[in-house]
């Protein structure tokens, strides 16, 4: 026998001593990694120096596959490389934690490519049961759960939480934010200025005579038109700034970073495009502005209250216009 043949047998049977020892260990303890969870696909043992997995075939038939279609020796990257790429570094750094220190172990979730194309969830939880004499990794013990169906949970959940979280801030007629959330949006930003020294000014916007829409066209077609002027608004202002329904017909827009005099400008460009707006009525549409900007130890009460005077002068001086002081 050559000695090519002598050095295989011999890592044959090294690599089976390595598992005869760990499954005696395991059934004299009585406790093979118990975990008693939904989704437990089995533990799984891997002899480091072959690479050679053993394992439960509960993980093969849940990615699919048939024991006839895998090879006889499962080399472990059979399944790292269907891992997806996205979770792939952080499960191979999970692992080469474990193999860096006895008293180490590593648990970590990753999507695995099924037989079909489409990826599963698994959780994996393992740790180096065997060291050679110079401190290397031998032999790893691991235990694998298939909680492709938690994940799908919580990502409903997670959407669920968000549209309810959305529903919460946002006016469902006009799809644009709520009282409550603009009025606490203009508080947090008054109670930046505490320490932050920025510009910031509002604008109180109400629809003129909007009873008479409501009286002449009815309710549905007053819906319309509140909700196409919030469009309008939320339209020309930018990214961060921030339109809220305030009440009844009247919007608050909190335009941060803004001197009055830019905010004036962002006021007299909504009224116009308001005025000019077809709203495929037998009446013009025209909205009031006032305009307040943020002075030091201002309340939101304060400055709400300025913006609402300059608005109420805006209507009575003729109304379709802004007035900022």
């Amino acid at each position: 026998m050559n000695h090519d043949k002598i050095d295989e047998l011999k890592q044959e049977l090294d690599r089976c001593q390595r598992l005869s020892k760990e499954l005696l260990s395991k059934q004299q303890e009585n406790e093979i990694l118990s975990f008693g969870w939904a989704g437990n696909l089995g533990q799984w043992y891997m002899d480091v120096p072959t690479g050679n997995a053993f394992f439960n075939m509960a993980k093969i038939e849940a990615l699919g596959y048939t024991p006839e279609e895998i090879p006889k020796d499962v080399h472990y990257s059979f399944f790292t490389e269907k891992i997806h790429p996205e979770d792939y570094e952080l499960a191979m750094n999970s692992m080469l934690h474990a193999f860096k220190d006895p008293s180490n172990f590593y648990e970590v979730e990753y999507r695995i490519q099924h037989k079909d194309g489409s990826y599963r969830w698994f959780y994996d939880r393992g740790k180096v049961t065997q060291w050679s004499d110079d401190h290397k990794p031998l032999f790893v013990v691991g235990i694998v759960f298939d909680i492709t169906e938690k994940k799908q949970y919580e990502k409903e959940l997670e959407h669920e939480n968000f549209r309810l979280e959305v529903e919460n801030i946002t006016d469902s007629l006009t799809k644009v934010h709520n009282r409550k959330y603009v009025l606490e949006e203009l508080t947090y930003r008054l109670n930046q200025h505490l320490s932050i020294v920025t510009k910031l000014s509002i604008i109180m916007i109400d629809i003129d005579d909007f009873k008479s829409i409501n009286d002449t066209f009815g309710h549905l077609v007053g819906d319309k038109v509140l909700y196409d002027v919030a469009q309008i608004i939320n339209d020309m202002i930018r990214g961060f700034d921030l339109v809220g329904r305030y009440g009844g017909e009247e919007f608050l827009v909190i335009l941060p970073n803004t001197e009055v005099s830019k905010a004036s400008l962002v006021a007299q460009r909504i009224v116009e495009e308001i005025a000019n707006h077809d709203f495929n009525i037998n009446q013009k549409v025209t909205v009031s502005a006032g305009v307040a900007n943020y002075k030091k130890n201002d309340s939101v009460e304060n400055i709400i209250q300025r913006a609402d005077a300059r608005l109420y002068q805006a209507k009575r001086t003729g109304k379709n216009k802004v007035v900022s002081k």
